[in-house]
C-alpha cells in the first residue's frame, strides 16, 4: 500500500506540474499576440484617443484585426529524489524520473474596437514518464482557454500611445488530464483543473527605427496571478501562482526579432500543508516574418527556456510556433 501511495503521489505531482505548465503555455500565447500587435509593426490600427471616442471621425469596425497561430513545444526534464541530511545537504539520489512533454496550442486572436484583445485557443499536452529507465506512465492534458486584455492608455489623451501600451486583462482555462499508469501498478486516473486570474502588461518602445517608427528595441513587464483548483483522485488541491515576467525585444532587421525573457514564479499551495516554492524561467527566442504582404503575414517563432532554482528538478524546453495573420 505504501508503494502504491508513492506512485499515486508521483502521478498526482506530475499532473499538477503539467497543469501549471499548461497554464504558462497558454499565457504565453496572448502575450506573444500583444507583443506582435504593438512591437513587430504589423500594421495594427491606431488606438483611439478619448477625443476620438467623443467625436469619432468614422465608424470603427467591430473586429479590426484577426490572427491565428499554432504553437508547438517539446520539453525534456529530469527529476531526482534526494534525502535531506541534518546538516542541510543531500545524499545520493534514490529515484531518477525523466519527462518527455509534447505540447500543441492552436489559437485565434481578435482585436475588437481597436482596444480589446481576445485570444481563444486549445492546449494539448502529452507527457511520457520514465522512472529509473522504465516507462511508468503517460499523461494527456486537454485545456481550452480564453483571455481578454483591454488597452487602457486610450483613455489618457496626452500619453504617447505609439511608444507605450498598458493592458489589463484576465484568463480562464479548464484542463482535463488523464494519467495511465504502468509498472508495479496499472491504473487510469482523471483530473479536472480550473485556472483563472488577472494580468497586467506594460509595453514600452525604447529605441526607434531609422525612419522614426517605434519598436526597434522594446521592453515588456507582465505581473500576473493565477488561482488553480484541481479535483484529483486523492482530494482537492488549490494552488496560487504569482508571476512577474520581464522581456526585451530587439529588431535585428524589420523582419527578424530577438527576444530575451525571465519569469519569476511563486507557487503557494493553499490548504492544510501551506507549502510554497520560488523558481524562475529564463530564455530567449527569434521571431521571423516569413511573409508580409498587405494584411497577410506568416510569423515563425523559435525559443528556448530553462527552469532554474529548483534543487531536484532540471528542465530545458525548445519550442516552435507559427502564426498566420490575415
Amino acid at each position: 500500500m505504501h508503494r502504491f501511495t508513492f506512485w499515486l503521489g508521483l502521478v498526482g505531482g506530475q499532473l499538477l506540474c503539467l497543469s501549471a505548465r499548461s497554464q504558462f503555455v497558454p499565457a504565453d500565447v496572448p502575450l506573444n499576440n500583444l507583443v506582435a500587435e504593438r512591437v513587430y509593426n504589423l500594421g495594427a490600427p491606431q488606438l483611439k484617443s478619448i477625443d476620438d471616442v467623443t467625436n469619432p471621425p468614422a465608424a470603427t469596425p467591430f473586429i479590426t484585426d484577426i490572427d491565428a497561430s499554432v504553437e508547438l513545444n517539446y520539453t525534456y526534464s529530469r527529476e531526482w529524489y534526494q534525502v535531506a541530511t541534518p546538516g542541510g545537504g543531500y545524499v545520493s539520489p534514490d529515484i531518477v524520473t525523466k519527462y518527455n512533454i509534447y505540447n500543441v496550442a492552436p489559437s485565434v486572436f481578435f482585436v475588437i474596437r481597436s482596444n480589446l484583445m481576445v485570444t481563444a485557443g486549445f492546449d494539448y499536452i502529452h507527457d511520457q514518464v520514465s522512472v529509473d529507465g522504465s516507462d511508468t506512465e503517460a499523461v494527456d492534458g486537454y485545456t481550452p482557454f480564453i483571455s481578454a486584455d483591454e488597452e487602457l492608455l486610450h483613455l489618457l489623451p496626452h500619453v504617447d500611445k505609439a511608444r507605450n501600451a498598458l493592458f489589463l486583462g484576465g484568463n480562464f482555462a479548464y484542463t482535463r488530464a488523464v494519467a495511465s499508469m504502468s509498472g508495479p501498478f496499472t491504473a487510469n486516473l482523471g483530473y479536472n483543473i480550473y485556472s483563472f486570474g488577472p494580468s497586467l502588461v506594460y509595453i514600452r518602445s525604447l529605441v526607434d527605427w531609422k525612419d522614426g517608427t517605434p519598436g526597434r528595441v522594446s521592453f515588456t513587464v507582465n505581473p500576473a496571478y493565477n488561482y488553480e483548483y484541481a479535483e484529483a483522485p486523492y482530494g482537492l488541491e488549490r494552488t496560487g501562482y504569482s508571476t512577474v515576467l520581464g522581456r526585451v525585444d530587439f529588431g535585428i532587421t524589420p523582419n527578424l526579432y530577438l527576444n530575451l525573457a525571465g519569469t519569476w514564479v511563486h507557487r503557494d499551495s493553499i490548504g492544510s500543508n501551506g507549502s510554497y516554492s520560488d523558481y524562475a524561467y529564463f530564455g530567449g527566442g527569434l521571431a521571423a516574418k516569413l511573409l508580409n504582404q498587405s494584411n497577410h503575414l506568416v510569423l515563425l517563432r523559435l525559443s528556448y527556456n530553462y527552469e532554474a532554482f529548483i534543487k531536484q528538478f532540471d528542465s530545458h524546453e525548445v519550442s516552435a510556433q507559427v502564426e498566420f495573420h490575415f
